[in-house]
Formats: structure tokens, C-alpha cells, sequence
């Protein structure tokens, strides 16, 4: 099977987040977590022997697959979300989509990198794998630190100006392709990393 990328881009909905948990509403001017979005990935990344290398070398095998997944048992929404207008509830569940789409990204990235390996070969297996764990360390790393400034300079989505911002540059970081173009493995030009169009909005992660 080739390479592939599953999951880049899912829709959220509110069955994603299970039984709603009980309790009363939030006290009148206090504020409370109404859900909560957690976003993984599961991957398959293969070396073998690289035809015809003479003395022989390892490569990326054409296999990897990096699917974007969530993590059922850190997902949440609190019941009284669907006793606020539909306002809020829409509200609420486009800020979660956007810590979805970022690590969609994130893995989207992540692939990139993968499919440039494959042009590469090495004289050790042991080199091959301190690529691999490179490239995975350095995006879960990102994974990892991009959800605590998107909900802070957000406030979870309640600054609505600041989540507009936000959604611009997650659209912009599916959409816009690098500069200089990079042409894919797919044969169409491969898109901005989310982390580069985060820091050239002044965003720090």
C-alpha cells in the first residue's frame, strides 16, 4: 500500500465527544470549561533495503500512514453547553475544531517530511530510525505546545476577534502554498507548515 495521510480533514460533531457530562450551569459571571478536544495520531513507518545498492543501504519504505485519530477517553463536553443558545454551543464546538484541525496539520506536516526521507538512503538501519525519531519527536513536540496559546490569546474561543485570527491562519496553513514551491509526492505543491505560519503571525510555541 502507498504512502498515505488519513484524517486530514474531519468535520467535528457533538457525538464525537460522548455522553455529555452532567452538572448544574456556571454560577452567573464565572466562567467554566464547557469541552474539551484531545487529538493524536497513529502511525506506520517501515525501512527496507534500497534495490541495487552496492555496498547496501536502507531506506524509507513507501508505506508510512499517519492517521489522525482522537483520544475518546480525554474527550468531554459538560452538559449544560445545550442549555446556552445555539450560538454558544456553535461557538464552543468551532473553537474545538480548530485544536483538531491544528494537529491534523501538524501530522499533515509531519507526512511531508516522511515522503522527503524517501529520497534519502543510509549505509545504517540505526541511521534511518534517528531520522524517523527526529521527524516524530520534533511534530509531537509541536502537538504538544501549540493548544496552550491558541486557547490563551483565544480565551477559549470567547475573544471572538482573536479566534477569527486564529481561524485565518489555520485556513491559511491548509491553503497556502510554500514559498518557493514544493512539489508533492501527490504532483501538486505542498502547503505552509502550520508552526512557520504561526510564528509569522508572532505567535510563539
Amino acid at each position: 500500500m502507498a504512502s498515505r495521510l488519513v484524517n486530514l480533514q474531519r468535520q467535528l460533531v457533538w457525538t464525537d465527544f460522548g455522553t455529555p457530562r452532567e452538572g448544574d450551569n456556571p454560577a452567573p459571571g464565572t466562567t467554566a470549561t464547557a469541552a474539551q478536544m484531545r487529538v493524536t495520531h497513529r502511525h506506520t513507518v517501515n525501512g527496507e533495503s534500497a534495490p541495487g545498492a552496492r555496498p547496501p543501504r536502507v531506506r524509507l519504505k513507501d508505506d508510512v500512514t499517519i492517521e489522525v485519530i482522537l483520544q475518546p477517553s480525554q474527550i468531554y463536553v459538560n452538559a449544560w453547553v445545550f442549555r446556552q443558545p445555539q450560538s454558544f454551543q456553535d461557538d464552543v464546538l468551532h473553537h474545538e475544531q480548530g485544536h483538531y484541525d491544528m494537529v491534523a496539520l501538524i501530522c499533515r506536516d509531519m507526512f511531508v517530511e516522511f515522503m522527503e526521507l524517501k529520497t534519502q538512503t543510509f549505509a545504517q538501519g540505526r541511521e534511518l530510525i534517528s531520522a524517523i525519531d527526529r521527524i516524530m519527536s520534533t511534530h509531537d513536540a509541536l502537538i504538544s505546545s501549540v493548544h496552550t496559546p491558541y486557547d490563551n490569546n483565544t480565551h477559549h474561543g470567547r475573544d471572538a476577534s482573536q479566534q477569527q485570527l486564529w481561524d485565518r491562519l489555520i485556513q491559511s496553513a491548509f491553503t497556502q502554498p510554500r514559498s518557493p514551491a514544493v512539489i508533492g509526492s501527490e504532483g501538486s505543491p505542498n502547503k505552509v507548515r502550520l508552526d512557520v505560519t504561526l510564528r509569522g503571525a508572532g505567535i510563539t510555541l
